[in-house]
């Protein structure tokens, strides 16, 4: 959905970022995690690269595609 998604170490903005996800990166999502940010809520994904590098990115930022049955 965007050119370069952030990676953090965490499911929070203020997170180090780890590496950046360029358009078109597949990923596997490993764990999902909502967020309360002031009176609002964050829904953030755990996700892992082909390169086996983990981190958290915000789930509007990446298209979750279901895996064919």
């Amino acid at each position: 959905i965007v050119p370069e998604a952030i990676a953090r170490t965490g499911p929070l903005d203020e997170a180090k970022v780890l590496h950046q996800l360029r358009d078109g990166t597949e990923v596997m999502v490993l764990d999902e995690k909502e967020v309360a940010v002031g009176d609002k809520k964050q829904s953030w994904l755990q996700v892992r690269d082909a390169a086996h590098r983990d981190g958290w990115v915000k789930s509007d930022q990446i298209i979750v595609l279901s895996p064919k049955r």
